[in-house]
């Protein structure tokens, strides 16, 4: 059974808590619910039909093509929904826990420019001193999403896979960004510091033993593509 609705899905199959006691499905009379094994319901949607999860966070509740509920939701600018093991509904953006259908609104927190991957779970999460780059975890907390923003409302997120993530998981390391030079250019990366500072990973070139750093000050004379 799947573990996240998605967004732009209409939920089918049942969407299931990690420990599958909990699932998002339907009742008898079609309506939405959260429920466990022993048919206790934790949150039930507000009309019988079909539920989807739409862009911005809309989550609503359709007869056929007419809308007939919506959840006051937060606009988001990609979401998804899991079930947790208390029978609560989480929604995400980009992974980041941000609203519980049972509790409301979930607040972030920032663990500034620098921390160990292990310290980057649930509603914490990285963030540049500029607040254009940021990493969370993914619902599963398996992997992390590697966000930047483009300017003009734009930006990209990149996930850094199950095994990689895994790997950056060790004692003595740091998550954070550096500004690099590779073949002559200069940019913002994402990379993981040992307890000396050296750079030993890059995002997208894998471990190294070193790399040529420049001082902060050095994006406001470098072209940044962030920018």
């Amino acid at each position: 059974m799947p573990r996240l609705l998605s967004q732009l899905e209409t939920l089918g199959a049942p969407v299931t808590s990690p420990s599958g006691v909990w699932a998002l499905r339907y009742d008898a009379e079609g309506r939405a619910v959260i429920r466990d094994d022993n048919g206790a319901t934790a949150w039930a949607a507000g009309a019988v039909g079909a539920l989807r999860l739409e862009d911005n966070g809309a989550f609503a509740v359709y007869d056929g093509d007419q809308v007939v509920w919506r959840g006051d939701l937060p606009k988001l600018e990609y979401s998804s929904l899991s079930v947790t093991d208390d029978g609560d509904g989480i929604i995400h953006d980009h992974g980041l826990p941000v609203h519980s259908l049972l509790n409301g609104p979930i607040e972030p927190v920032s663990l500034g420019d620098k921390a160990p991957v292990a310290e980057i779970v649930g509603n914490r999460f990285l963030e540049s001193d500029d607040g254009k780059r940021t990493v969370n975890r993914t619902p599963d907390g398996d992997a992390l999403v590697h966000k930047w923003k483009l300017g003009m409302g734009a930006y990209t997120a990149i996930v850094v896979q199950p095994t990689h993530t895994a790997a950056l998981d060790a004692p003595g390391t740091w998550l954070t960004w550096r500004f690099l030079r590779h073949d002559g250019l200069g940019n913002w990366e994402l990379v993981l510091v040992d307890d000396e500072d050296e750079v030993r990973w890059v995002f997208g070139r894998g471990y190294v033993a070193a790399f040529e750093a420049e001082p902060v000050a050095a994006e406001s004379t470098t072209a940044d593509p962030e920018a």
